[in-house]
């Protein structure tokens, strides 16, 4: 009986099968519930398990715990990146941004020395004279000449009837003799086309010359005018002979030729300014055109040179007859302008050598010269195309400042340190006092080159 229960138990054991799990990871498995090698089941005593008898074994995930931690941009690396080649990428930076500011210095490198000469205000009112062209003995001076022209239109309202005669100027030679001739007003000279004009003036003509066996006939010029109103009489150049020398000796010797045209000849009806327009648009004219003479000859003055408004001439030729055949009429006026002007450095030196005690001769300069009182003596009595000295005065507070040679500074300063500075400055008594900055502040030298150095003179003058 117990070996028949022992087999029965074996029997059961036998027909164990294995049954099918599921694993957390969702694949189908094959699990043996019980020992399988080696056991046969017997016949007919296989139990079927159906799929909602099998149970699915699951895995439970791990549980792990993850420490917080406050993260800040400071704090953070990137991972693999270790501290190391942080440190030396700082490094390098620093190392370029010294090296970056010692190639800027060195490119930015010089020397700047500002100087103020010395200088003094002195008391001036003298009286000077000058000479034309010459500065061997004194002072000088020179004469420059602009000429221009001013034209302004005006309307007219008043018609009247015009007669005019052409006028223009000639030259009348004396080949006839040594001795002068003197003509008569109205003297009359005929054109080589028959037309008669006349001498608005008495004249004399000078006699002719013996040189080197030539004879060089003498002349003069005159303003002539036509016999006759009219435009006929307008011509261009020609020649003339004079019309009372006819049948005597005097006629061949005796002629005369245009040095202008002879212009401005008219009859019949015309529109004129009154009085009152005419001084008005005269009055105009003129100080526009002295306004643009000043402007052109101030713009032409030398470098170097001065001239006050007192050495200032206008010579004016008025053309306009202030008539039109319409009613608008052009006032047209001409003019030139002279003035004398004086070089900087000689009138500096003539004033210094007056007011300057015991005054040595350096090269001075005077800054304000534009504010001294000039007075030229007996203008209204000058011809400026002929004259050859003046006479003037100046007055006022004269600045006079004493030149510094920077270039021979310069040459002094290359290369030397800088404690020479003070022992080369004291050579110079034209320089009052003087600053100097030299770049990069570690530098204790002047830079060799001139051209780094650079020399900034607090009185500039312009010479």
């Amino acid at each position: 009986m117990a070996k028949k229960i022992q087999d029965i138990k074996k029997s059961d054991r036998s027909r164990k099968v294995a049954t099918t799990t599921v694993s957390a990871r969702g694949k189908g498995t094959v699990r043996a519930n019980g020992p399988v090698r080696g056991s046969v089941p017997v016949r007919g005593s296989v139990k079927k398990t159906t799929p909602s008898q099998i149970r699915p074994r699951v895995i439970k995930p791990t549980r792990k715990t993850v420490k917080k931690r406050k993260v800040s941009a400071d704090s953070y690396s990137p991972a693999g990146v270790a501290q190391g080649p942080k440190i030396a990428l700082w490094f390098i930076a620093f190392v370029s941004v010294v090296i970056l500011f010692f190639a800027l210095s060195l490119l930015f490198s010089g020397a700047r020395v500002t100087i103020t000469p010395t200088m003094g205000t002195f008391v001036l009112e003298d009286s000077f004279t000058a000479t034309k062209n010459d500065s061997s003995e004194g002072l000088s001076f020179q004469i420059m000449a602009v000429t221009g022209e001013e034209i302004k239109i005006v309307t007219a309202t008043v018609e009247v009837e015009v007669e005019r005669r052409s006028t223009g100027k000639v030259i009348i030679f004396n080949e006839y003799s040594s001795k002068n001739q003197r003509l008569l007003v109205d003297t009359r000279l005929e054109s080589a086309d028959g037309k008669i004009y006349k001498t608005d003036s008495p004249t004399t003509v000078p006699g002719a010359t013996i040189v080197d066996g030539e004879t060089i006939p003498g002349s003069v010029i005159v303003t002539v005018r036509a016999e006759e109103p009219g435009e006929e009489f307008d011509t261009d150049l020609t020649d003339f002979t004079v019309f009372g020398f006819k049948g005597t000796p005097k006629f061949d010797k005796f002629y005369a030729r245009s040095q202008t045209e002879i212009t401005g000849g008219l009859t019949g009806k015309r529109y004129r300014l009154t009085e009152e327009e005419a001084n008005k648009a005269k009055e105009s004219v003129r100080s526009n055109l002295q306004a643009t003479l000043l402007k052109n000859i101030s713009a032409q003055v030398p470098s170097g040179f001065t001239f006050w408004d007192d050495t200032i001439y206008v010579t004016k030729n008025e053309t306009s007859f202030f008539e039109s055949e319409d009613t608008l009429v052009s006032v047209k006026e001409e003019g030139t302008l002279y003035a004398f002007i004086f070089d900087k450095k000689e009138l500096a030196d003539s004033v210094a050598e007056r007011v300057v005690s015991q005054f040595d001769g350096s090269d001075v300069s005077i800054s304000n010269s534009d504010e001294l009182v000039f007075v030229l003596e007996d203008k209204e009595f000058i011809l400026p195309e002929q004259v050859e000295e003046i006479m003037f005065t100046l007055s006022g507070q004269a600045r006079i400042v004493w030149d510094v040679d920077q270039e021979k500074l310069i040459g002094e300063l290359q290369g030397v340190h800088k404690r020479r500075f003070e022992s080369i400055l004291s050579e110079y008594n034209n320089i009052d006092r003087a600053e100097v900055v030299i770049k990069p502040f570690w530098k204790k030298t002047f830079p060799e080159k001139s051209k780094d150095i650079k020399i900034i003179n607090t009185e500039k003058i312009d010479n």
